[in-house]
């Protein structure tokens, strides 16, 4: 990475305690945190100690009170105050993490690499005949990544095709230990993942899709408006996003999405799995519906999106995208 690339690094912590972790991101980036009403009382210190950028609520409510009001408190969806303040600063790069992974040393300079270097990464672009790719097929041992229709896998069964037309305009590390799986696929296998055997590049030109997460996950500054995580649709919001990201991809078929080497190694905050199952419902239930409102349709504009899948999202979601549009058109991302 050169001297004058700038990275913002965006997280949120709606988690009691100090979340330590932060110093680890800290290093490789601009660190932006949205913090929350539960946020512990030494943070904001912690973080400014850090050279970083705490915005507390009332920052955040004076940023975009429309955006602030509509994804509530207690929410890891605040952390789209910290995207906005990331845009408004015209950051090259923006990445996205959890307040519960500590990263791999030099990750997001290996990530952003991808994205900067394009066809010169010896990486396969990668299809299926299901028409959808699921990045956990590629570590060890495989697993299914959160936000892949089950009826959609391809178990295993891929074209390999090159990959140096293609530049990766999104590139997510894989997470070792604890993945970022479904709750159904945590109840069923608890899986803990060893390693990555590969990295992919899938090309939604290809009339593919792959699910991918934000937890541990590089955008390119142009593309980054696209990483807002809607409230409403539960643990299904940064999977929603991703579509959003491949909707837009689709008519432009030198740019792809990597997943690949580690970034992160996940201990998670505590979590009962079976809230999160109920709490995955809903974007299961709206995944296949929203990817084929999607398909064969020309999205340029966030505002694209929102009123080819309103009709089939909740209230609240369709609110959030809307306020976002308009967020987008204040700073001149979108006309």
């Amino acid at each position: 990475m050169t001297d004058d690339t700038r990275v913002a690094i965006i997280s949120t912590s709606i988690n009691p305690g100090d979340q330590t972790y932060y110093r680890e991101w800290a290093e490789q980036g601009d660190l932006v945190v949205a913090g929350d009403v539960s946020t512990h009382k030494h943070l904001p210190r912690y973080v400014d100690e850090l050279g970083g950028v705490y915005l507390s609520p009332d920052d955040q409510q004076e940023l975009s009170r429309p955006l602030s009001d509509v994804i509530g408190w207690r929410s890891v969806q605040r952390r789209n105050l910290a995207l906005l303040y990331a845009l408004e600063r015209r950051y090259d790069y923006v990445v996205s993490v959890d307040d519960d992974n500590l990263p791999s040393l030099g990750w997001v300079d290996a990530h952003v690499a991808v994205i900067r270097d394009g066809g010169s990464i010896d990486v396969p672009r990668v299809s299926s005949f299901t028409g959808w790719v699921n990045s956990a097929d590629f570590v060890d041992p495989p697993t299914i990544q959160r936000g892949t229709p089950h009826s959609r896998l391809p178990y295993g069964s891929y074209r390999y095709h090159d990959s140096t037309d293609v530049r990766p305009v999104v590139s997510q590390g894989h997470v070792l230990g604890d993945p970022d799986v479904g709750a159904a696929t945590r109840l069923l296998d608890d899986p803990r993942v060893e390693s990555v055997e590969r990295g992919i590049i899938v090309r939604p030109a290809d009339d593919q899709w792959a699910a991918f997460n934000s937890q541990a996950t590089v955008w390119d500054g142009t593309w980054a408006h696209l990483a807002a995580v809607p409230p409403g649709l539960g643990r299904y919001d940064d999977i929603f996003a991703s579509f959003f990201l491949e909707a837009a991809l689709r008519t432009r078929p030198e740019l792809g999405v990597h997943v690949g080497p580690p970034a992160v190694t996940q201990y998670r905050n505590e979590h009962d799995v079976h809230r999160d199952l109920r709490a995955e419902l809903c974007g299961a239930e709206l995944t296949l519906p929203v990817t084929d409102a999607l398909t064969d349709r020309v999205i340029q504009t966030y505002a694209d999106v929102t009123s080819h899948v309103a009709r089939l999202l909740p209230t609240r979601t369709v609110e959030f995208m809307e306020s976002w549009s308009v967020e987008l058109t204040r700073l001149g991302i979108e006309e």
